[in-house]
């Protein structure tokens, strides 16, 4: 599930790290004993089973452990209850993105970069992500959106050039939160390469590798998921759970978890 580099990197910066047993044990801990707390008590709170860099799924939360709450989100005139499936937790988006961040410092060193964030689900992890990378860089903003209230599927995209900086011979990262199908960033792509920039490359935070229907792939990704619906840390379902500092899959509850 977690991959941090490139699919095809190049130069001696292409090694991919070892990880220390330390790492491990905290990875397996995180995912096995955690209780999660929730700011939004209207969702029930769940531990997913995680596949990190042990390349297997670790064991879920002691049932015994979970939170139940009440309240709802409405799905027409009916609320609807939710559960919310811990899947990646702050700790580790913390050391995922801190290796990205060594691994662009690397590969970008001497050159002119500006790094564009996607408005507003990125917005989280490029000011993690911008804190970490030790080089110099420009920031701007590009706004789009395939995502709209509740929907939970790409609808028409929308894209705002309005934030965009000078990128005329810059090297220019697109910072995104994930890839679905890849038509957003695909269509941002294009649409920056008006603007007459040295180099064009993208990194996301979450890539869904089975829903990709164009030929592009994010050139850094810091986690591989499944087609699940993935909120927090910057992703929102009906503008909520941006706040979270982890990853959770949110689930309509079914008949027997009410």
């Amino acid at each position: 599930m977690s991959h941090l580099f490139p699919e095809n990197p190049t130069g001696p910066s292409a090694e991919r790290p070892s990880l220390s047993p330390a790492i491990i044990t905290a990875a397996v801990v995180a995912a096995t004993r955690r209780v999660i707390p929730m700011a939004d008590p209207a969702v029930f709170v769940q531990s997913c089973p995680l596949i990190l860099w042990l390349g297997r799924p670790l064991e879920p939360v002691n049932p015994r452990l979970l939170k139940r709450s009440e309240t709802t989100s409405k799905a027409g005139s009916r609320p609807m209850k939710y559960i919310l499936r811990s899947c990646i937790s702050q700790t580790e988006i913390a050391s995922a993105v801190e290796m990205l961040a060594a691994r662009i410092s690397r590969d970008y060193a001497d050159r002119p970069l500006t790094i564009i964030g996607v408005l507003t689900g990125s917005v989280v992890f490029l000011a993690d992500l911008m804190r970490q990378i030790s080089i110099p860089h420009q920031i701007g903003m590009i706004q789009a959106s395939s995502y709209r209230g509740t929907a939970t599927s790409p609808e028409k995209l929308r894209i705002n050039l309005d934030f965009l900086p000078e990128l005329r011979d810059r090297d220019v990262l697109l910072v995104d939160d994930i890839f679905d199908t890849g038509r957003t960033i695909s269509a941002l792509m294009e649409q920056l390469a008006h603007q007459e920039p040295h180099s064009i490359h993208s990194a996301v935070l979450l890539w869904k590798t089975s829903r990709r229907e164009v030929n592009a792939v994010p050139d850094y990704h810091c986690f591989q998921i499944p087609d699940q619906f993935v909120v927090g840390y910057g992703l929102d379902f009906n503008h909520q759970y941006r706040h979270l500092p982890y990853l959770g899959v949110l689930e309509p509850a079914s008949s027997e978890q009410d």
